[in-house]
């Protein structure tokens, strides 16, 4: 019989696990976690150290001090309906109201577990105090829609075994979105005639600060900056109209729904736009296609939609 036949845990094995927390930093007594569908995450202990100064005559170095300890990472995830609903909402400092949502001033914590089998037993770290810091999307003709959700937390814990009492709810399994079934209805309002888009990125950045104190190893708290929702499109260049918005500076609306069936489809609208960065339209080379290359910035929103923010996402559509 064939024994260790392994040298190492295995990335297909790893399970990544999350919840939301009641009190920053503290996960729930039995938690009820999720299992996270995921393509990569690379969740991480951050350690600050500082060298000591002092002068020695055998120029040695008297210490290394650890006066810091934090958490961070991202997941990188490939889009299906209602799997990260909850990332959204937090990304967004903001909560579901029935089936819509718009970015808000409300922080939620999370911690995250990750499990890796090693063969003769599970490595449990824990990531505690987790909020969003940005989430994005990445929409690429004939490609798959794929996001990241990158996190600011306060500290990670090792663990043998999982929390007494703990549950596991696993992932669901609804379709994997693609740019070339899923996306309908994408619309830049007040430009006309149409353009046609090769790719579009949509992001959402809440623009974190760590907060320390004196007596404290880690973070006392995390601060929002200001929600910045940004992007960028690939748009080919068929007519005057996009460009003339860029260079006059006009307000123009972004408007796309996600989602291969009705009734499991986002509506993501985001009523004042301005496109900013570049123009492109160049002539690049042989045989290529002109296109426009702009980035934009979403301000409140000043249409007769008046969302109240920035960005207004729907579900169930």
């Amino acid at each position: 019989m064939t024994t260790n036949t392994r040298v190492g845990a295995s990335t297909n094995e790893v399970q990544l696990a999350m919840i939301a927390e009641s009190d920053r930093g503290v996960t729930p007594a039995t938690p009820a976690f999720d299992v996270m569908r995921l393509t990569s995450e690379n969740f991480q202990p951050g350690k600050e150290t500082v060298e000591s100064s002092e002068l020695r005559a055998d120029r040695n170095i008297a210490e290394t001090i650890m006066v810091g300890q934090s958490a961070e990472g991202n997941i990188d995830f490939e889009l299906s309906y209602e799997t990260f609903d909850e990332i959204l909402a937090a990304a967004l400092f903001s909560q579901w109201s029935g089936d819509s949502i718009v970015n808000g001033v409300t922080p939620t914590s999370f911690t995250a577990e990750r499990k890796t089998p090693l063969g003769s037993g599970d490595a449990y770290d824990r990531f505690l105090g987790l909020i969003p810091n940005t989430f994005s999307l990445s929409i690429t003709a004939k490609q798959i829609i794929t996001g990241s959700a990158a996190f600011i937390g306060r500290s990670m814990e090792t663990d043998t075994d999982i929390i007494t009492g703990a549950t596991y709810t696993p992932a669901n399994q609804n379709r994997i979105m693609t740019a070339a079934t899923s996306v309908g209805s994408l619309a830049i309002g007040g430009v006309s005639p149409a353009p046609r888009i090769r790719s579009l990125t949509l992001e959402i950045a809440n623009n974190l600060r760590s907060q320390d104190e004196i007596g404290n190893l880690y973070n006392a708290g995390v601060a929002p900056g200001d929600c910045m929702v940004s992007g960028s499109l690939e748009a080919y260049f068929s007519s005057g109209a996009l460009a003339q918005a860029y260079l006059d500076h006009e307000d123009v609306s972004l408007e796309f729904t996600l989602g291969d069936e009705s009734g499991s489809r986002y509506r993501i609208l985001v009523p004042t736009v301005k496109l900013t960065g570049d123009l492109g339209k160049n002539a690049s080379g042989k045989d290529s296609d002109v296109m426009l290359n702009l980035s934009f910035t979403a301000n409140m929103d000043r249409s007769a939609n008046d969302i109240g923010g920035t960005i207004l996402i729907e579900r169930n559509v």
